[in-house]
């Protein structure tokens, strides 16, 4: 029994603690914070941000007691590559906004939701837009190669056919008519060689068309990987400089930012990227005892 107190009551004790704590701390004025924070890493992001590649579309953030504040960064994956680049990049089509557990009524179609609808639709007519414009060379291309292929196919069963009547026919001719036989299964055989040249040329065509695809999506990986680097560059610099914002947090939890879909893709699934800032870190940051590369090195970073 004794050994049973000694580790249930430092145990309990520590809950009280904890309990007393998260009683303690003002709610409703760390939400403020951390609204506040978001709309300015939000604009910081945007004014960093071009029209031609990724882009953040959303912020939520959250609290978890006893272990800190999370935001959430939703990054759009659709690119856009001009009209001059003849190349276009199948967007992912986004997913259709679901409401929220629990809201019934006005509460339906309220602030929030509105902004995740609006946010939604100008994301997949971003993707209809680019569909419009730039599939339709992929379209027309790939249309005129299984034209030509299936050209050259019959063109090639009709000589076939007619050889092998040329062939038939040479059994049953004389001298003379065996000489215009053999000169009409010499012109078969030009015809033969030329359309198994168009057939080479048509896939060096075919293969240029799908190095050109493999270079663009080559180049979207390193666009993709490079804005995901300065958004952790980004976060860092906006913690230092306005982390101090977030008093309502306690120096003892964290601050931690989830970059939806920054990580590597593993069996068809795409990982986060999470970076886990030590408040005290973000502090001493603030107050311009480390820098903001000090503090994204210092800070927990994984993929999930």
């Amino acid at each position: 029994m004794k050994i049973i107190n000694n580790t249930v009551l430092p145990l309990a004790f520590a809950c009280t603690l904890v309990s007393n704590s998260v009683n303690a701390m003002d709610f409703d004025n760390l939400h403020q914070q951390l609204d506040i924070m978001s709309d300015i890493i939000k604009s910081t992001i945007k004014r960093q941000s071009n029209n031609q590649g990724p882009r953040l579309t959303r912020i939520d953030s959250h609290y978890l007691a006893g272990q800190g504040v999370v935001f959430n960064l939703n990054v759009s994956r659709v690119f856009y590559y001009g009209h001059n680049n003849n190349i276009p990049v199948m967007p992912v089509a986004p997913v259709a906004p679901r409401a929220p557990q629990g809201l019934e009524g006005e509460e339906l179609f309220g602030e929030n939701f509105e902004i995740v609808i609006e946010e939604a639709m100008e994301e997949a007519a971003i993707a209809i837009e680019i569909v419009n414009e730039n599939m339709r060379f992929d379209v027309e291309e790939q249309r005129e190669l299984r034209e030509q292929e299936r050209e050259l196919a019959y063109e090639l069963r009709d000589l076939a056919r007619a050889e092998r009547d040329l062939n038939y026919e040479k059994l049953h001719l004389d001298n003379d008519e065996k000489a215009e036989n053999q000169k009409e299964l010499g012109e078969l055989e030009e015809r033969k060689a030329a359309i198994e040249q168009a057939k080479l040329n048509a896939q060096k065509r075919a293969d240029e068309h799908q190095r050109k695809i493999e270079k663009i999506q080559a180049d979207k990986a390193k666009q993709q990987q490079a804005y995901y680097t300065k958004l952790e560059t980004t976060v860092s610099e906006v913690l230092c400089n306005y982390g101090g914002g977030l008093k309502a947090l306690p120096d003892s939890e964290y601050i931690s930012m989830i970059i939806k879909g920054a990580g590597a893709t593993v069996e068809g699934r795409i990982k986060d990227k999470v970076l886990v800032f030590n408040k005290l870190d973000v502090k001493n940051c603030v107050l311009e005892r480390i820098t903001a590369p000090t503090l994204l090195g210092k800070a927990n970073g994984y993929q999930f």
